[in-house]
């Protein structure tokens, strides 16, 4: 079995909304500062920040997954699915 990493970059989504989501799908963190986890996956959130897009703000945040090549990439098809926003 192949270990993969990918990353994520999510713009224009709350950090509430990333984790409520991460709680639908199973995500934990066993403490501050330690990563989640769903069965062989682990993720790390970058903090939030706002970037400037032409006049407006937004917030940006990376999310990283490391696990099975195939339960990553599946993972990460299903996050930017989720957070499809009209526009891009």
């Amino acid at each position: 079995m192949h270990s993969a990493r990918e990353d994520i970059l999510l713009r224009n989504v709350s950090r509430r909304e990333i984790l409520e989501y991460l709680d639908r799908l199973g995500f934990k963190q066993p403490g501050p500062d330690k990563p989640y986890l769903s069965g062989d996956i682990e993720l790390r959130l970058s903090e939030t920040c706002k970037s400037e897009l032409c006049a407006i703000r937004i917030d940006e945040t990376t999310l990283w997954l490391e696990g099975p090549e195939d339960q990553v990439l599946s993972l990460k098809a299903k996050i930017r699915v989720h957070f499809l926003r009209a526009g891009g």
